[in-house]
């Protein structure tokens, strides 16, 4: 995740930004091949009925109107939109604003691959101290936390790469912690039919960020406001989301 920007960056200082596209036709063609010729097949339950049209529209139905999935699923989707809003807005505020050059604006992605992978260790911890679940609302008000930081810093008028790049990082760390268990929160229940609910739990992710790129992309502004507000959104939603998803939990458990 770190290394694609950075890459990107000098790919387009070098060749140009088109050739970013035709890195990405041949990675992912490259990739393709590789899953399909040296990974087996790691299911030794397969349903031979699972794709069947009456199945799959069956459990998808029972996982949308399910609480449990719908909660952890949505908050996926606002965490991941958080991190789409700034892969859309950060070019411009860096490269337009603060002319930082490709090379330059792409080695920024260290730091949000560093908040994840100390987010990635700290959740490993958390989950052992406090359990999954306190796990998930630490992550969260950690979201809040840095949306918050960045908003008071744009208000403030700082805008700078500081002013942003470390409320992203701090994102970033929760980010991690609320990934990880909110998919943990999703799939659990939903074992007998993890195809279908990582099928649709993508879907519902990949969702909440073209929604939030496709809103950032539409606001005209030049500075850090719109970002700040999305990030600070995200984690009042996303506690919301995790008390539906939580509480319904309870109700039902064995």
């Amino acid at each position: 995740m770190a290394m694609a920007p950075d890459l990107g960056g000098y790919i387009q200082h070098f060749f140009g930004w088109r050739f970013c596209f035709l890195f990405l036709v041949l990675y992912i063609t490259g990739l393709f091949f590789a899953v399909w010729r040296f990974i087996p097949e790691t299911n030794q339950h397969l349903n031979p009925i699972a794709l069947q049209k009456k199945v799959l529209f069956y459990n998808y139905f029972h996982l949308l109107k399910n609480p449990i999935f719908l909660g952890y699923a949505i908050i996926a989707s606002l965490v991941l939109g958080g991190l789409s809003a700034y892969l859309t807005a950060s070019p411009f505020l860096f490269e337009k604003i603060l002319k930082f050059t490709p090379v330059q604006y792409g080695r920024l992605a260290w730091i949000i691959g560093g908040g994840f992978g100390i987010g990635g260790i700290c959740n490993i911890l958390l989950v052992r101290r406090i359990g999954r679940h306190r796990s998930l609302v630490v992550g969260i008000a950690v979201i809040f936390l840095s949306g918050l930081l960045m908003l008071s810093l744009s208000l403030l008028g700082y805008l700078n790469p500081f002013a942003i790049m470390l409320p992203m990082g701090i994102f970033s760390l929760g980010a991690a912690v609320s990934f990880a268990n909110s998919f943990a929160g999703a799939f659990l229940p939903f074992a007998k039919i993890a195809g279908s609910a990582g099928a649709l739990y993508g879907c519902i992710q990949v969702l909440g960020g073209s929604l939030a790129s496709g809103l950032m992309s539409a606001v005209r502004e030049n500075t850090q406001t719109p970002l700040a507000i999305l990030l600070t959104v995200v984690g009042i939603c996303s506690y919301f989301a995790q008390v539906w998803a939580f509480s319904f939990a309870q109700k039902h458990s064995p």
